[in-house]
């Protein structure tokens, strides 16, 4: 957990990928990983407490499940919007790019989740 600010996104990053590589899960993937995580984190940080609101919290947690990588990325921000192309740019469309599967939900006590599955072997 931290908070929402651009220099939470690089060692929230570091830390799942370091996660990844020592369940064996490969470079390749790892890449992929890494991009998704980057790009989904920004969005929190640009997109989750819009209108002046001060940051909040996100998060980012990850299991090896059989030979999938499970990644959830949550915050407790504002939640999604009706549309999310203009809110959320390009950082939403590269992680379902990079990721095998990308769910997007709202959060049970407010905010987003986004939960991104890849295939632990390249």
């Amino acid at each position: 957990m931290a908070t929402a600010v651009p220099t939470e996104v690089a060692p929230l990053r570091r830390a799942v990928v370091a996660y990844a590589r020592s369940t064996g899960v490969e470079p390749p993937v790892l890449d992929k990983l890494a991009l998704a995580v980057s790009e989904l984190l920004t969005n929190v940080v640009l997109h989750a407490y819009p209108d002046g609101r001060p940051p909040g919290a996100m998060a980012v947690t990850a299991e090896l499940a059989g030979s999938e990588m499970r990644v959830a990325i949550t915050d407790d921000g504002v939640g999604l919007a009706p549309d999310l192309s203009p809110r959320y740019g390009l950082g939403l469309t590269i992680a379902s790019e990079v990721a095998d599967r990308i769910e997007l939900a709202s959060a049970a006590d407010g905010g987003t989740v986004v939960r991104l599955v890849f295939a632990a072997r390249g």
